[in-house]
């Protein structure tokens, strides 16, 4: 590049924002990691099942530190070397090339400028990471201190709000959860980089923890696992789909692939896969026929024949346990079920996520799932081949970054629960059942027992389904409305109040200093004050209004049919004033403001989107100048 090599001959001092890797380096000082860019795989009418059989021609610009991964990724692809990015989307429309890779965020501004994004799909399996750096010449070493003291006074707060206002996806952001990446040492860097791209095997039918989208992408929360460790750790990992577990397993042990989420560590496979910390509760439930009494336990299963997918952990245990039990081996979820279906088996176990999801779709509906209260206490891991052992250590930290917050977005995303689907079926055909017997005096009775059995599971399935329905729409700490919940409300506020030609507030707010109490006091107090702070908002509203937690120390009021501006005013000035007040939590005396921004509807906007963009922009500027105070049009 002429740029590099004016900065190497002293015409210039320095380059912002140049790519440079292990692989690919240029010989200047590293003086600041300013970014760390995105690039995935754009292709236009393309359908991809599995991306180690592709032989074609892939885009890329010829600086790409990346290009030794993507030969890893693609390895029968052919390169073809571009200068630009307008250039590739040409070469990709004109069919000379099959798809690219590219800058996520610099490749959608160029198709949403250009009017081309409904041509193109963007794979977000198919990932790389890109490390922008500050270059000076080796020799400048003074220059290199002052680029680095001037970036330091940049904080985070005012990277996060850049990358707000200039990338559209959040997928895109690297700011956005700087305060939880992971550091890395120089040597784990160097052995992250020697691995190359390593692949990762899930199974296609296995909703909701993976599976296999209509376009041939990994989905599921495994898949999200799987993001995560790419955005923290910059691993390239390619995911490989398996009809069945028994065959991933083999893969596994043998190095065919390297990782697999989902598996229970057991004694056995210790002695030949390395594991990481669990992640995730994988509990066990019993499926059977809606004319079966319901399983309490895993004693009433004794003489039974119990379909069970072959290859999980969970067979060596019933058999060496429960040798009463009478095991039907199956390849799946969908032939466990079916045996169910057709008399093969008694009953079938899988873990309560995905038998919950299956019933849920309705494909077996003379089936129910009973909870089996032995088999709680188990729990996911990331098993890997030894040869990527290293990865352990570095995959534990990711895991314990996995906040409740975090876990509870990945359950409302993936995991819906129904555990009411064939109630009222059920009670029906007992009510007959009953009815039909009645002159038996001896079998009357019995069934009377076995009602009082199922209304206590009736009881115990309804209030599971309560709880699940407030989890899924409320905070784990305020027990206030969640994100999701204050969207949809905030979409009824707009319809009502258009139809309505009426006004609302939204207020945005922001609490001052919320890290510095949790650096200084723990978590435990922050949380507390979260509780204090929800229960000081939902006291200034009224009851019809909706006050919402939006994430981390961000909460969201929506105040619905307001007269005028000066009503929203005065929430604000009432909810700043109560926060004067040191508030008392654990005999410390915690001191804590506020920067609320306020919006109109219809004045300042009239779509959802627009108004929380609009309030979230009044408060950054009661931020910026201070904060405890509020700003509004």
């Amino acid at each position: 590049s002429s740029t590099i090599d004016d900065v190497s001959r002293g015409v210039a001092d320095v380059h912002i924002g140049y790519p440079e890797s292990q692989d690919m380096r240029t010989g200047l000082k590293q003086a600041w990691h300013i970014i760390s860019v995105k690039s995935r795989f754009f292709s236009s009418n393309l359908t991809l099942n599995n991306i180690e059989d592709i032989s074609m021609r892939i885009g890329v610009f010829p600086t790409a530190p990346y290009i030794s991964d993507i030969k890893k990724t693609f390895p029968k692809a052919q390169l073809r070397f571009y200068d630009s990015l307008d250039a590739m989307v040409k070469a990709a429309r004109n069919n000379e090339i099959t798809g690219f890779v590219s800058s996520a965020a610099m490749t959608s501004h160029h198709l949403l400028a250009n009017k081309l994004w409904a041509e193109f799909r963007q794979y977000t399996d198919i990932e790389f990471s890109t490390d922008m750096y500050v270059l000076t010449r080796i020799d400048d070493s003074g220059l290199a201190d002052r680029i680095q003291a001037g970036f330091n006074l940049i904080s985070v707060e005012e990277q996060v709000q850049i990358e707000r206002k200039w990338l559209i996806n959040p997928d895109d952001r690297f700011f956005a959860n700087s305060a939880h990446k992971i550091k890395l040492t120089t040597q784990q860097k160097q052995y992250v980089s020697s691995l190359g791209a390593i692949k990762m095997g899930y199974l296609k039918n296995w909703a909701p923890m993976e599976f296999q989208g209509k376009n041939g992408e990994f989905l599921g929360v495994n898949a999200d696992i799987k993001n995560l460790l790419v955005t923290q750790l910059n691993l390239t990992i390619i995911p490989v789909a398996y009809d069945d577990f028994g065959n991933m397993m083999s893969d596994l042990v043998k190095g065919e692939i390297h990782l697999v989420a989902s598996m229970a560590k057991t004694v056995e496979r210790e002695n030949t896969l390395a594991f990481s910390l669990a992640y995730w509760p994988s509990p066990w439930a019993i499926v059977t026929s809606l004319t079966q009494p319901p399983i309490f336990n895993i004693s009433q299963v004794t003489g039974k024949r119990l379909a069970v997918v072959d290859g999980y952990h969970i067979v060596d245990q019933l058999r060496q346990q429960y040798p009463g039990i009478k095991l039907v081996p199956v390849a799946d979820t969908k032939q466990g079920m079916d045996a169910v279906i057709t008399g093969r088996a008694d009953m079938f176990v899988e873990q309560v996520a995905t038998l919950a999801t299956t019933l849920k779709g309705g494909q077996y509906p003379s089936l129910k799932m009973s909870l089996l209260a032995e088999l709680t206490e188990q729990h996911s891991h990331i098993g890997l081949f030894p040869g990527v052992k290293g990865l352990v250590p570095l995959i534990d930290r990711v895991i314990a970054t996995i906040d409740e917050t975090e876990q509870q977005n990945m359950y409302q995303k993936w995991v819906s629960l129904d555990l009411n689907s064939d109630t009222l079926r059920y009670q029906r055909w007992l009510k007959v059942l009953v009815i039909g017997l009645l002159i038996i005096t001896l079998i009357a009775i019995v069934i009377l027992m076995s009602n009082r059995r199922l209304n206590v599971e009736i009881q115990k399935r309804l209030k599971a389904e309560e709880n699940l329905r407030f989890m899924a729409n409320h905070d784990n700490v305020t027990a206030l409305p969640n994100r999701g919940l204050l969207d949809d409300r905030l979409a009824q506020a707009t319809l009502t109040h258009h139809r309505d030609k009426s006004k609302f507030a939204l207020l945005f707010i922001d609490l001052d200093g919320f890290k510095a109490v949790n650096d200084q006091h723990g978590h435990h107090v922050g949380d507390k004050l979260l509780q204090r702070i929800a229960l000081l908002l939902s006291q200034n509203v009224r009851e019809s209004d909706t006050v919402a937690r939006f994430g981390g120390d961000e909460f969201v009021v929506l105040l619905n049919h307001i007269d005028a501006k000066v009503n929203a005013r005065q929430v604000a000035e009432n909810i700043l004033l109560g926060l004067k007040k040191p508030l008392l939590i654990d005999d410390i005396n915690v001191s804590i403001s506020a920067s609320i921004g306020i919006a109109i509807f219809p004045d300042d906007a009239d779509t959802e989107a627009l108004l929380l963009k609009k309030s979230d922009q009044l408060m950054y500027q009661a931020k910026k100048v201070g904060g405890h105070q509020y700003k509004m049009s």
